[in-house]
């Protein structure tokens, strides 16, 4: 674990965090966003007994980009080129992430997002994405490394916060509204 989940939930507040190589540091700052109006945050829990490590959904994300070296040993121009896809979406989304955003764009952003992670989402992932998707979210991707007892944020309308939970339960998944 990188240790980011401990030091956000101790800030109390969102962070932006980038990990940076040659020479190798974390940068790590507070972030001022927050959700447009009218809307909330499911956080659904696929867990099923069984987890995947970030070292291994690392190890698969690399294989499947083509990826033959350590991170480290990775040109800038090289990162820059891989990462280009989720840079964009990222600066979108903060670009939303306030009280007069747009949920909806936001929404779709997410659901770029997630379908760029699809090679590190668990069959619970993708079922939790689906389920939320259709019982109304704006936009439903994997948080953290993915994989197996991954955990899904769902972008939601506030009058949908219950049936989206619902719907995720009767999935046998743990779904709670983050306040």
């Amino acid at each position: 674990a990188s240790g980011i989940d401990a030091r956000t939930v101790i800030a109390g507040k969102p962070q932006i965090f980038m990990k940076r190589f040659n020479p190798l540091r974390y940068d790590v700052t507070d972030a001022g966003l927050s959700l447009p109006k009218g809307t909330s945050l499911i956080v659904i829990d696929t867990y099923r007994g069984k987890r995947q490590s970030t070292g291994q959904l690392t190890a698969h994300f690399a294989e499947v980009h083509g990826i033959k070296v350590k991170p480290w040993e990775l040109g800038e121009e090289e990162r820059v080129k891989l990462l280009a896809p989720y840079a964009k979406i990222f600066k979108g989304m903060v670009a939303e992430l306030k009280a007069e955003g747009n949920a909806k764009k936001l929404g779709k952003l997410m659901n770029a997002n997630q379908k760029l992670l699809g090679c590190v989402s668990s069959k619970g992932i993708k079922r939790a994405v689906a389920a939320a998707r259709k019982a109304g979210a704006y936009g439903a991707k994997l948080t953290g490394a993915g994989g197996e007892g991954g955990a899904v944020i769902t972008l939601v309308p506030k009058k949908k916060v219950r049936k989206i939970v619902n719907a995720c339960k009767k999935l046998g998944f743990r779904a709670f509204e983050a306040l």
